[in-house]
């Protein structure tokens, strides 16, 4: 089983006020990588799609849900400053090919406790914006192993 775990695409400056952080949609350049991402993430056999509430993560998921003809399933345990615990439940118990769209203070921390659950990484790492780590795990539920794909390369906005 594939899961795909992405980190929203860009989204200019984190505001002060989190209520109007909720909100805070795509910039021009994050909606152009969400662009991109829907095209890979398709070609990789994305299926069903998973969000955290905040605006900008449902927008980086939205070209591919318009290519799969689907919707984007939206889950509080992939917000911002929620518990890696409820993420990774989260994540056990999703379809083969879903995609996660998350945040950068919980995603490394959901790869960190796959890896002590001794998922293995290889080749280079990050978390940059509009990142994917493409993760497989076996029938019986176990993290096998992760790869990452960087960010997409995009033209200004």
């Amino acid at each position: 089983m594939t899961l795909f775990l992405v980190r929203h695409a860009s989204a200019g400056v984190a505001l002060d006020d989190p209520a109007a952080d909720l909100i805070r949609p795509l910039d021009a350049k994050g909606r152009k990588q969400a662009s991109a991402l829907a095209e890979r993430l398709a070609r990789a056999g994305a299926t069903a799609l998973h969000s955290s509430p905040y605006l900008r993560c449902i927008q980086t998921l939205d070209p591919l849900a318009q290519r799969l003809h689907t919707n984007v399933s939206v889950h509080d345990e992939f917000g911002e400053g929620r518990s890696f615990e409820a993420a990774l439940t989260m994540c056990e118990g999703l379809s083969p090919g879903s995609v996660v769209c998350s945040h950068g203070d919980l995603i490394p921390a959901v790869i960190e406790a796959m890896m002590r659950r001794h998922m293995t990484i290889s080749g280079p790492t990050g978390f940059r914006k509009a990142s994917v780590w493409v993760i497989e795990k076996s029938p019986e539920g176990e993290w096998l192993s992760a790869t990452w794909w960087d960010r997409p390369k995009v033209g200004r906005p």
